[in-house]
């Protein structure tokens, strides 16, 4: 060999060590590097903070080169959402209060600027001129920053970003960094969201504190090498971080802890989405009319009554800064919004990792995989916390259109729900006159008339195109406007039961959905990290501590129901349920030296690591249960009251727990199991509390 084939081959040999070590290696060792230009990186953007990686033409590997520095300041989110659309590293100057198009930064405000307060405005839109697109951003500014290219990192430089208290009410979907350029991919949502997404890739968020979201602290669909360290994640709703077909992602020193100040339900929301309607029809001029206990109510009369409820609102709990409505001065609210836990009334997690899409489905199977529903894969947390997380899951029982095997819902998706009663006074009813199918007749509110009259609208043909409002989502079909507005009259078509008929003919189908809220998302109860549809994940060092499931136990009114929801995939009713660490339809995990500490569900099951579905290969070692608690029961036939340390469920196979150390679960109505295996070829060791 030549001295130069030699010298060639030194220097490729070298090369390719160099630029595949640990120390230049980023996701092989997930830890920062000091500012310097390294000689090689790899396709993996093996670099330090604040530097990428320039690739060579043709060629896997490059030179780090320094990103440009921005500095983020308050003036920079007055006007909206922050687009990060370059590559960059962006640097918070001073801590964040996200809220755009403020009605309270005065003392003096009436209702037109409350009810376009916290949105874009029209000339903000890409169609006037503007830099917001018209479709993702047709139902508000959904987060603080959008991060829609490769190559950002974000230093929180140890300050605060957080959606403010105001746009926090008004704004319902939210997520303070949304690693995308919508919050849905396309097809998915409660509205047309557009044709398209850019996602995040190469991102990196340190450094601070990720506080207040209506929704999400970090959200992201179809993102590629994120990572995400020393982040205190406070005062979510939904969840700290949810990823959705992400590949790489590493969550390092990190904490999360929800939100527990939350003023309203989620059928608020409900009211802020079919607003949105009732304003564009009647500056349509529409002659459309709801007739409710006899009298005819016009698109101005709908528009007013639910402008008053939502300024009321807005009133209470932003301008008089209180925690709750005043149930006083605004009866009618307080009956229809009032919050009592002050805690979410829905689903709420963690952490989850998901597969591509939305997570709004029930627990998935590995089966589900496809290129649609790609799985999320290369996972890492450690030393990650999940503390006081909370949620009071409320279970929004539907109509049943037994005809396309759909829930009643107006075109946004939010559930036209008859059977919600008083949040003081369980035995009074809000939108119908008894709990008795057979006398019940519809009373109305705000919401649902709204919900009524731009269904009528849809079905009479006037919503015209030029609004740019779906309208093909809608399932509140005439029969149900037809019995609404037979309320107060001698009709024999105004009792819920002769509309129950018309809905679900068959007499053995009783005309309802149920393990639902009030989206129709099924009922999953809170988890404090959620593993579905995830490949090659590795959780070290994580812990999940006092965490509490308010929720009743399922509804009797659906029968002794296997599953009751269409889109739920395990038996029961779910959203009374607790579950430190679930793995539903997840393959090649491992879990060590994890612990899960004071885990309660008042009115459902307890369960401290739960591997669901068809989950294969999970591997927990060195982990330990301390306090967990199914303390409650009920008169629902459906509901699991059961407390255990680890489930494997009955189609999970090829999964091991090794040197584990479980204190007896307590279940006050159910089983109390340290562990419950009833599925394939798993394989549990002895208990050993010395090692640990």
């Amino acid at each position: 060999m030549s001295i130069k084939k030699r010298m060639y081959r030194a220097f490729l040999l070298f090369f390719i060590k160099v630029s595949v070590s640990p120390v230049h290696g980023f996701w092989n060792e997930f830890k920062f590097y000091p500012k310097f230009e390294t000689p090689w990186c790899s396709a993996d953007d093996s670099c330090s903070f604040g530097y990428y990686c320039d690739k060579f033409i043709l060629s896997r590997h490059g030179t780090c080169k320094k990103l440009e520095t921005i500095g983020l300041s308050q003036s920079d989110f007055d006007a909206g959402t922050y687009r990060i659309t370059t590559a960059g590293e962006y640097v918070l100057t001073e801590d964040i209060s996200f809220a755009p198009h403020s009605a309270n930064n005065t003392q003096s405000y009436d209702r037109s600027t409350v009810l376009e307060c916290c949105k874009p405005r029209p000339e903000q839109f890409v169609s006037n001129g503007g830099t917001y697109p018209d479709l993702p951003y047709s139902l508000g500014f959904f987060a603080a920053i959008t991060v829609e290219t490769k190559y950002v990192h974000i230093d929180l430089r140890g300050y605060t970003i957080e959606q403010s208290k105001e746009h926090a009410l008004m704004q319902r979907f939210f997520a303070v960094i949304e690693l995308a350029s919508s919050p849905f991919i396309p097809g998915q949502g409660p509205a047309n969201f557009g044709p398209e997404i850019s996602s995040g890739r190469y991102v990196r968020v340190r450094n601070g504190t990720i506080g207040r979201s209506s929704h999400h602290g970090i959200h992201g669909n179809d993102n590629y090498r994120v990572y995400i360290d020393d982040v205190a994640f406070k005062d979510f709703e939904v969840a700290a971080v949810a990823l959705n077909g992400v590949n790489g992602l590493v969550i390092r020193n990190s904490s999360a802890k929800s939100r527990l100040d939350v003023p309203v339900t989620g059928r608020f929301s409900g009211s802020m989405f079919v607003y949105h309607y009732v304003k564009a029809l009647h500056e349509k001029g529409v002659g459309t009319e709801l007739a409710v206990a006899g009298v005819q109510k016009t698109a101005a009369n709908i528009r007013t009554e639910l402008e008053d409820a939502i300024v009321n609102v807005y009133e209470d709990i932003v301008i008089n800064d209180r925690e709750t409505i005043d149930s006083s001065e605004h009866p009618d609210e307080y009956a229809i919004f009032h919050n009592a836990k002050k805690v979410v009334d829905g689903n709420a997690y963690g952490f989850l990792t998901n597969s591509l899409g939305v997570a709004v489905n029930g627990f998935p199977w590995t089966k589900d995989k496809d290129d649609k529903h790609r799985h999320s894969k290369n996972i890492n947390f450690e030393s990650v916390t999940v503390h006081d997380l909370q949620a009071d899951i409320k279970e929004v029982i539907a109509l049943k259109r037994a005809d396309i095997g759909k829930s009643v819902n107006d075109p946004l998706g939010n559930v036209l729900q008859l059977r919600n009663v008083h949040p003081d006074d369980e035995t009074k009813l809000i939108t119908i006159s008894s709990h008795d199918d057979e006398e019940a007749e519809y009373k109305g509110n705000v919401v649902t008339n709204a919900q009524l009259f731009v269904a009528k609208c849809i079905l009479e043909g006037k919503v015209p195109d030029s609004l740019h409002l779906p309208i093909t989502t809608n399932t509140i079909n005439a029969d149900i406007v037809t019995w609404a507005e037979a309320s107060g009259t001698t009709q024999p078509e105004r009792f819920l039961s002769d509309l129950l008929t018309k809905l679900a003919p068959d007499p053995e189908d009783i005309g309802y959905f149920c393990d639902g809220d009030t989206m129709f998302h099924v009922n999953k109860g809170i988890v404090g990290f959620k593993i579905d549809n995830t490949d090659e994940a590795t959780l070290q060092d994580c812990h999940v501590v006092n965490m509490t499931n308010f929720g009743a136990s399922g509804s009797t009114i659906c029968g002794k129901y296997y599953r009751s929801h269409p889109k739920d995939t395990i038996s029961g009713y779910g959203g009374a349920a607790v579950r430190a660490f679930s793995f539903a339809g997840s393959n090649d995990v491992h879990v060590k030296d994890s612990s899960v500490s004071k885990l309660i569900s008042q009115h459902g099951c307890a369960v401290g690591y739960d591997i669901m579905t068809d989950s294969s290969n999970i591997k927990l070692e060195s982990c330990t249960t301390n306090t967990v608690k199914a303390l409650g029961g009920g008169s629902s036939p459906q509901t699991v009251y059961d407390g255990c340390g680890v489930v494997f469920g009955q189609a999970s196979k090829d999964c091991e727990l090794k040197e584990y150390c479980f204190q007896t679960p307590h279940s006050v109505f159910g089983r109390s199991v340290k562990v419950m295996d009833g599925g394939r070829s798993n394989v549990v060791e002895n208990e050993i509390c010395e090692k640990i």
